[in-house]
């Protein structure tokens, strides 16, 4: 029988969206295995976590304390989650074994970002990830020539990848679903940050991850998923065709798709003002101001907010518990900035 897991990375910062997305894998039933890749949550989460009786089992790891001290906690918790598949692997990363040689537990893996939840079962994604080669992952909101300078080899060793043809096929960096056959290139893509100025690739995450796989041959197995149902990213989930509602208890969009995870911080009082700003200035530009899209770009965001608050209050972790050490001071999760 396949087996499969979900790979999270976050810090004390993003522990609401954490707490909304495990506690959301557990209303669906998931019973996965959850690998969190952490730094400094608050003290006493992790315990109240395994002891919440979750439909699935949570394996704590901490991020490279070293590392994050050396290059920054952003930029190393980002990558380092893309090496955790072969971490999990028998034979783990040893330079004296050969990659195609691990063994590892896991059929496929699912990376996810901190600050999602899940509305919808991901495991027939899974299930073809783990018996084809096809790689999943929203699609890159603007494809691209990898024809930088920071996506060459340094020291004037050439491009990484053709810099002459345009990659259609390219990913968002969450969510990932990925096949075995993929994880030395998910491995590949920390390695090629991971390591002293003078020989680092300079690329930024999604770029290094792109590269990585591109350069290994999967471009044409490599497929975008709909952001409106996959994250919602870039207010998909507040235009007036595609926001968010719930139909028949179903979280769907206006014309009935199913949304599967939401993305964003919607604890964050800042952030939800910029998306529903961005959104109001884009009616204003495109549609002469329209009251009733306006209504609705303001409504979905309320909608979105209470289903945050579905997750990350009203189950069986609440996150209010451990807002004090999130953000001392504050009266509400929902006015966190």
């Amino acid at each position: 029988m396949a087996k499969y897991a979900l790979i999270i990375d976050s810090n004390r910062r993003y522990t609401p969206g954490l707490n909304a997305l495990l506690n959301s894998l557990d209303r669906i039933g998931n019973e996965h295995d959850v690998w969190v890749c952490s730094y400094r949550l608050p003290t006493g989460y992790k315990e109240a976590i395994d002891a919440a009786g979750f439909t699935y089992r949570v394996e704590w790891r901490e991020a490279p304390d070293q590392l994050i001290l050396k290059w920054g906690e952003g930029d190393v918790m980002m990558r380092y989650r893309y090496s955790m598949p072969s971490k999990m692997c028998r034979y783990g990363c040893s330079p004296r074994r050969d990659r195609d040689e691990m063994v590892c537990e896991y059929d496929a893996v699912c990376v996810l970002d901190a600050d999602m939840w899940v509305e919808e079962d991901l495991t027939p994604w899974l299930d073809i990830a783990a018996q084809t080669d096809y790689v999943f992952g929203c699609g890159h909101e603007q494809h691209r020539k990898y024809d930088d300078p920071n996506h060459s080899y340094p020291n004037g060793q050439g491009w990484i990848i053709e810099t002459d043809h345009m990659w259609f096929n390219d990913l968002c960096s969450v969510p990932l679903i990925a096949g075995k056959r993929w994880y030395p290139s998910l491995l590949k893509s920390w390695e090629m940050y991971a390591q002293d100025q003078s020989t680092r690739i300079r690329s930024n995450d999604m770029d290094a991850l792109n590269i990585a796989l591109i350069s290994d041959g999967a471009h044409p197995s490599m497929m975008p998923l709909p952001q409106q149902l996959w994250t919602g990213l870039h207010e998909c989930m507040l235009k007036a065709h595609t926001r968010a509602r719930m139909h028949e208890g179903r979280v769907c969009t206006e014309d009935g798709q199913r949304i599967k995870l939401v993305h964003g911080q919607y604890w964050n009082l800042t952030w939800r003002g910029d998306q529903v700003g961005n959104q109001s200035r884009m009616i204003d530009r495109e549609f002469n101001g329209s009251a009733s899209y306006h209504s609705r770009s303001e409504a979905s965001m309320q909608f979105l907010v209470d289903r945050f608050m579905h997750h990350s209050v009203r189950h069986k972790v609440n996150i209010e518990d451990f807002m004090e050490q999130i953000q001392p001071g504050i009266k509400s999760i929902l006015e966190s900035v």
